[in-house]
């Protein structure tokens, strides 16, 4: 329990209180519920690379919320001067590095998928479950504006278990390179 939210074992205390039963609970007395809860979640689930890479795509902007707290409890303060206004945990690096640590895979990772969602967000379904790789996909999500020419590519490289050489070689045959433009 965390400011009175369950942060780890909702099913379990949710089952208590369906059968009468008072579910026993402890108070979360770490500095970082978010990096508690997305690794304890971590353990349990069998996410592979590039589902990861995805989920630290999505958990940068928490990171990056924090951050600017954190900038703005500074203000006026002297560099390195901590502040105790709120109860932020100390961190230095960047949110994308925060986000990608959590989730153990690199911080470059983490902006492919992050570019890769931006780019063409229909892909990211396709990389959670494991139709394509994260590589594959952002280099699908780079070839073209065209959603119906990515799903095309998408599905020829799922069909065909392209490498991500030959999905380059595709990308480039099809839409050539940004030099070529």
């Amino acid at each position: 329990i965390h400011n009175g939210l369950v942060i780890d074992g909702r099913n379990r205390y949710r089952a208590c209180k369906e059968l009468g039963i008072e579910p026993k609970t402890r108070e979360y007395k770490g500095a970082d519920p978010l990096s508690f809860v997305v690794s304890t979640n971590l353990i349990r689930r069998h996410l592979d690379q590039s589902q990861r890479s995805i989920l630290g795509a999505r958990l940068e902007p928490l990171y990056a919320e924090e951050a600017a707290e954190r900038m703005k409890q500074a203000e006026g303060q002297p560099q390195g001067a901590k502040s105790a206004k709120v109860n932020l945990p100390e961190q230095i690096g960047q949110a994308r590095d925060k986000a990608a640590a959590i989730v153990c895979v690199s911080g470059t990772y983490v902006s492919i998928a992050k570019a890769m969602i931006a780019n063409a967000p229909e892909m990211e379904e396709a990389v959670l479950t494991r139709r394509l790789p994260l590589a594959q996909a952002y280099e699908i999500s780079k070839a073209t504006q065209s959603e119906d020419g990515r799903a095309h590519l998408a599905q020829k490289v799922e069909e065909e278990q392209l490498t991500i050489d030959e999905t380059r070689h595709l990308v480039k045959e099809r839409y050539g390179t940004k030099e070529d433009k």
